[in-house]
């Protein structure tokens, strides 16, 4: 045997075959070293963070064995092996789904499980890997939608009203929408669009994505349906349930979002802090981690803001933040509530000016209260194009929803090698 052989730590379900596993990889011709036999997921990960290991034979029957334990290792340079008995068909998807770097099956033979260390061990790790997508046959990797994430600093109005009209109108020019609520401190999706069923639809997709079981169909079938609008995926019921909410999990949601509709929408809260007081805890959930993922992976990020001064004063100041949260993101700004009392005459034209002064945006799209509007559809529960569909704000926000989706159809052709 030529080199060095590869450090491992090996933490499996107690199985008929995990004593002949251990014989194998400890075997004098074995191109691994066993470093620690690891109890549990918690052994695992201290393991790992202590620079030990190289690689992490798992098995699917592992107790508490979820993406966010994967992304843990990752983080740490140790690659995922994922082991299991036979064709079983099941696990396999399991173990993929939760971003495991290959699965081998050790019925009869571990050759290839040593095979699979050998060529993973050379690989170091990048923090930012991404998880595979399946789709819900189990296939190989699907076609992604588009994910627009609504953002807007702390007070400012309209950010869940701006979210709800672009997935109710991309819905109603018949293209599949799903709305999803991410705000952490305050969901108002529900209650906005008379949703009764208040259940914690984006905990239960979280639980379900972190130990690798989420699909399209089984994402579908936590959403209500809001007519024929968008799908929603209803926010948390309690603010103090933020913890349910992992970044492995959430990560997840928005890769199957993709997939199970062409456009969704993401209504985010107004936090972009880091949570740096806890960064030294790796097990830590992040209060934050919702808006701050949705963020990351989407293709468009609305910046909402209020149409009077102090509004306008947030908004400048937040874009600085959220630029440095998102440096590379396509932003679109929107200022709502646009109105002359607080601003004076002609308030989109001051408006504009004091965005590309302060904040060099060089488009703004301004929404015109409307008040009754507005009004109407918080006590029906219906969205402005159901109360009022000649609505100046619905109008504009129709107008800004047709314009968004012909941004992500023309950046998805001219991405797209075939389209040339």
């Amino acid at each position: 045997m030529t080199g060095q052989p590869t450090p491992i730590v090996v933490a499996v379900a107690p199985t008929e075959w995990e004593s002949s596993l251990i014989a194998a990889l400890t075997h004098p011709t074995s191109s691994a070293q066993v470093v620690r036999r690891c109890l549990d997921v918690a052994d695992l990960v201290a393991t790992s963070s202590a620079g030990l290991a190289r690689v992490a034979v798992v098995s699917s029957g592992l107790p508490r064995l979820d993406a966010n334990v994967v992304m843990l290792l990752h983080a740490n340079n140790v690659a995922v092996i994922g082991c299991i008995d036979g064709e079983a068909r099941p696990e396999a998807l399991r173990l993929r789904a939760i971003g495991v770097d290959d699965v081998v099956s050790v019925r009869g033979s571990f050759a290839a499980l040593l095979a699979s260390i050998g060529m993973h061990s050379a690989a170091m790790r990048d923090e930012n890997r991404e998880a595979p997508v399946l789709d819900s046959s189990g296939g190989a990797s699907i076609a992604a939608g588009s994910l627009v994430a609504v953002w807007g600093p702390v007070g400012s109005p309209g950010r869940t009203s701006v979210a709800i009209a672009l997935a109710d109108e991309v819905a109603r020019a018949g293209v599949d929408s799903l709305l999803i609520d991410a705000d952490v401190y305050s969901s108002s999706i529900a209650q906005s669009l008379g949703i009764i069923d208040d259940a914690p639809g984006i905990a239960a997709a979280c639980r379900h994505a972190d130990s690798g079981t989420l699909d399209a169909a089984g994402l579908a079938q936590l959403c209500a349906q809001v007519g024929r609008g968008p799908r929603v995926l209803t926010g948390l019921p309690r603010a103090d349930r933020w913890m349910e909410l992992r970044p492995s999990g959430l990560v997840r949601l928005w890769e199957v979002a993709r997939s199970l509709s062409p456009f969704v929408v993401v209504d985010c809260g107004f936090a972009l802090d880091h949570d740096e007081d806890v960064l030294f805890d790796t097990l830590a959930p992040r209060r934050n981690a919702a808006t701050l993922t949705a963020l990351e992976n989407a293709d468009v990020v609305v910046a909402v803001g209020g149409g009077e001064p102090v509004g306008i004063a947030r908004l400048v100041r937040g874009l600085m933040d959220l630029r440095d949260v998102v440096p590379d993101a396509e932003i679109r700004v929107v200022v709502t509530r646009v109105r002359p009392e607080p601003i004076g005459a002609k308030p989109e034209r001051q408006i504009r000016a004091a965005l590309a002064r302060h904040a060099g945006v060089a488009d703004v799209v301004c929404i015109p209260d409307d008040r009754l509007a507005y009004d109407r559809g918080a006590r029906d529960g219906r969205t402005l194009a159901e109360v009022m569909p000649r609505s100046p704000s619905r109008l504009a926000l129709q107008s800004f929803a047709a314009d968004i989706t012909s941004q992500l159809s023309a950046a998805a052709s001219s991405s797209d090698p075939l389209s040339a």
